[in-house]
């Protein structure tokens, strides 16, 4: 992994992370796990399902109506890389349109991890993202922390049921895959979205399936947040 930072300067290091910061102009240390653990797999989850790798100012960011989901993204920042960032907020001035909520920061080293380690696309990526490779690669609790955090920012209900859709038919294939793993029965189905004239992907499943991410016995991704949430607390 260190190759991929060759341009950061190397201050501190463990078996578990190492911390850097960029050679040139004026950057904060930051944590870099060396593995993925079931935090930085719920981070993940969250970045591929909402979330946002804007192209040119090397910005990770999430946006939400929910306060809590985002204060739970940023908990996630802080204990995955140690590093403090804020929560800001912002009336969308269409009508009838609630208080949104966002975080972001502009690191470029967990920029760079998401990016070249876990292939997250930036810019424009809803179309054309896939489940990590070392997320498929990993062990049942770190698949199931990835598929909290999709479903937490990403995940509702469907057909009576609950699940998601997504411009990607890489990702909701792989989503199916690891849920089959699971002993999950998953149904799919696509359509043209009329509007957009763009072609979905979707899935959805029983709700009473969702008990195998740590006993969540509900169809609402509230629900998944609280157990993200419990799940955080006493560790940021």
């Amino acid at each position: 992994m260190k190759n991929i930072f060759k341009n950061y300067k190397i201050s501190n290091e463990s078996k578990t992370h190492f911390k850097i910061k960029s050679i040139t102009g004026p950057s904060r240390l930051v944590k870099i796990p060396k593995e993925l653990d079931e935090n930085l797999a719920i981070f993940v989850g969250m970045i591929l399902g909402d979330g946002h790798l804007d192209k040119n100012k090397k910005r990770i960011s999430l946006d939400s109506t929910d306060l809590r989901l985002i204060r739970a993204f940023k908990a996630l920042i802080e204990i995955n890389f140690d590093f403090k960032i804020k929560i800001k907020k912002y009336q969308d001035k269409r009508p009838n349109r609630k208080l949104r909520y966002y975080t972001y920061t502009d690191n470029s080293a967990i920029y760079t991890l998401l990016n070249k380690v876990y292939n997250v696309p930036a810019s424009k990526k809803s179309a054309i993202i896939s489940v990590p490779e070392k997320i498929k690669k990993s062990g049942k609790n770190i698949k199931i922390a990835f598929l909290m955090g999709v479903f937490v920012t990403d995940g509702g209900k469907r057909h009576r049921s609950f699940g998601l859709s997504s411009k990607s038919k890489l990702f909701r294939d792989g989503l199916i895959n690891i849920l089959n793993e699971l002993n999950i029965k998953t149904h799919k189905d696509e359509w043209i979205n009329k509007k957009y004239k763009k072609r979905y992907y979707g899935l959805y499943f029983n709700k009473r399936n969702l008990e195998t991410m740590r006993e969540c016995r509900s169809g609402q991704t509230g629900q998944i947040l609280n157990l993200i949430i419990s799940k955080l607390e006493g560790q940021a």
